[in-house]
């Protein structure tokens, strides 16, 4: 995150106060008219038990939600041949179908991920619907991903991989 955004507060207040601020504190504590171009809201949850996380993002006057989900790394022992198959091809049909973007990081670990332009105003409330929006449109494809990969606990489970 950005430490602009996060010490707005303090640079509003320092500059109705009109103090100077000391060379130490200088870098920690952007200008007002930095910092009010960049707002970002973000705020982790459980869906079905799966880690995800959503950032809700002011770039100019376009406001863009980040949604991604952690569903835990791919089966890589021998029992685990046919569910990794399997979870591989849902993932590709989940990402044909939904049309978000279902991957396998770099550490083979299964990751839903979008990005979406919010049309309504930059609100709490806005991010919520568009999060509720985003998960509609996967649900089934979290369902059958869970289902075949195991319980949600096992998946950050060490031996999961």
């Amino acid at each position: 995150m950005d430490l602009s955004a996060t010490n707005s507060h303090s640079a509003a207040l320092i500059d109705r106060v009109g103090t100077v601020v000391p060379s130490g504190l200088a870098p920690f504590v952007a200008p007002l008219a930095e910092s009010a171009a960049i707002r970002q809201v973000a705020f982790r949850f459980s869906y079905r038990d799966v880690p995800c996380t959503a950032i809700s993002e002011q770039r100019g006057s376009d406001s863009i939600l980040r949604l991604v989900c952690n569903f835990g790394p791919l089966p890589y022992t021998a029992e685990g041949a046919q569910p990794r198959r399997q979870a591989l091809q849902a993932i590709a049909v989940a990402k044909n179908d939904t049309g978000l973007d279902w991957h396998l990081s770099a550490s083979h670990v299964v990751v839903l991920t979008s990005d979406v332009a919010l049309t309504q105003p930059y609100m709490p409330a806005t991010m919520i619907a568009g999060v509720v929006e985003l998960l509609l449109r996967a649900d089934k494809y979290i369902g059958l991903l869970l289902e075949i990969l195991g319980n949600p606990g096992d998946l950050t489970a060490p031996q999961a991989a």
